[in-house]
Parts: C-alpha cells; sequence; structure tokens
C-alpha cells in the first residue's frame, strides 16, 4: 500500500469531527471519499495532508509522516488540490505553476513536467502571461491541478474538484482526472458529485458523521441500493445510518 490511514482523528478546537477512521490506496489506484456535507471529508483530508492537527498514523509507503508539517508532506509527494482551488491570484499562470516546482526533489524535471501540464490543459499554455485572477472558475481548477502536477506527487489529494463549477468544466475536470488515473498516478477523491466519484474510482468509503460506515469496490457501491438512496436519489432503500452500516 502505498497511502495508509490508520486511526486518524482530527477535528477543530475541542471538537472532534472525524473518529479514528482508518483506510489505504494501492499504488496506482485512485479511491473515493463519499459522503453528505458535514460527514467529515475535507476535516480527514485536511488532516492527512497536515492542514489539521490529528491523531493516528499516516504512512507514505511505509514512512510515518504524523510529525511532518504540510510543506513536508508534499515535498515527500503527498499533495492536496485544495477545495475552492486557492491559486495566487495576482502572479501569472506560468509562476503559479513553477512555485511548486522549487524543490530539489522535482526541480531537474520541472521543465518536463511543465510540458505534460500543458498537454493535459492546453489552455494553460494560451493563458500562461496572464494573472491567475483573471480565470474563469474551470480554468482556476485547471490551474490548481496543474500546480499540484508540478510538485510530481505520489498521492494526489483532490478535495471537490468539482465544486461551484459550470457544467461544461465539471466535465472538463472529470475528464482531466480519468486521464491522470490512466497515467498510473495515486489518487484520492472527495467529491460532491457521487455518481462521478464512483464511476472513476477503484474503491471508495463512505463517510457519516466521521466515521467509516461502508466500503468495498466503487463498482459496487454504485449499485448498492443504500448508496443510490443516500447520495444518488434513486432507490426507495431506507438511508439512515444505522442501515447503512448493517
Amino acid at each position: 500500500m502505498l497511502l495508509e490511514v490508520r486511526d486518524l482523528r482530527t477535528g477543530y478546537g475541542a471538537v472532534e469531527v472525524v473518529h479514528g477512521i482508518s483506510f489505504e490506496l494501492a499504488a496506482g489506484s485512485m479511491v473515493g471519499l463519499i459522503g453528505a456535507n458535514g460527514a467529515g471529508k475535507s476535516g480527514a483530508m485536511h488532516a492527512i495532508c497536515g492542514l489539521l492537527r490529528h491523531t493516528g498514523a499516516v504512512l507514505l509507503d511505509g514512512q510515518d509522516l504524523a510529525r511532518m508539517s504540510a510543506h513536508d508532506r508534499a515535498r515527500a509527494g503527498l499533495i492536496m488540490v485544495p477545495e475552492g482551488r486557492r491559486v495566487f491570484p495576482g502572479m501569472s499562470v506560468r509562476d503559479n505553476l513553477l512555485s511548486a516546482s522549487l524543490h530539489r526533489r522535482v526541480r531537474g524535471r520541472a521543465q518536463q513536467t511543465l510540458d505534460t501540464v500543458f498537454h493535459t490543459f492546453p489552455r494553460l499554455q494560451e493563458r500562461l502571461n496572464q494573472a491567475a485572477e483573471t480565470l474563469s472558475g474551470g480554468e482556476q481548477q485547471m490551474l490548481a491541478i496543474g500546480r499540484t502536477m508540478m510538485g510530481q506527487p505520489r498521492v494526489m489529494v483532490l478535495d471537490e474538484p468539482s465544486l461551484g463549477l459550470s457544467p461544461l468544466f465539471v466535465q472538463e475536470v472529470f475528464r482531466v482526472i480519468g486521464a491522470l488515473r490512466e497515467t498510473g498516478l495515486t489518487i484520492l477523491l472527495v467529491e460532491q458529485n457521487v455518481h462521478h466519484c464512483l464511476e472513476l474510482s477503484d474503491y471508495a468509503y463512505v463517510l457519516e458523521q466521521g466515521h467509516i460506515v461502508l466500503q468495498g469496490a466503487a463498482s459496487d457501491l454504485l449499485v448498492d441500493p443504500r448508496v443510490r438512496a443516500a447520495y444518488l436519489g434513486t432507490s426507495n432503500q431506507p438511508s439512515e445510518a444505522e442501515e447503512v452500516r448493517q
């Protein structure tokens, strides 16, 4: 397993929102984490990437990252594309991309990776000298993913990549995520669009009120009546937590 999370607990201040969850990602796989708003998905991702204090182990290829800062975890190869994109608004597209390639682990292959980003997102090359704040929301999401690619992640964590995008850009973002998966990149996908998340993922976990209540092959969860009732609105089966836990 390339990424292992064991008994992760985290929260905001004195309020714990993730209660001892464990999951894992095999190298080259895409794993989805789904759940309703407030289930603890983003809190879990922030903790894994070092943005929230936590207890429990986060192991990348056997190395425990628990005592590492967010910067050090990113340098080790665990890199998040954050919800809301968070590009550097006043910097050009070029400088946003190059800002992620300064560490010695990735510096030597920066130009090669930049070429890959432009192949994946031709629009970014067209807007290379534009300030990031002048891009559309969808283009900023492309830039955020491209910037993460520049860091040459071993595991890419995508936190709600379709949030706030037009339907056209939603389709484009999922197309790109699928293409990245085909390259063998290991991806942890947290996504409000449950159908797309399960269609793309190999395996998935359902998070509810800070607990993992269901897990399995994504293709199985996509047709599971409990998941369909709770998140896809296509079944008359009950969707309460106790039913899901069964």
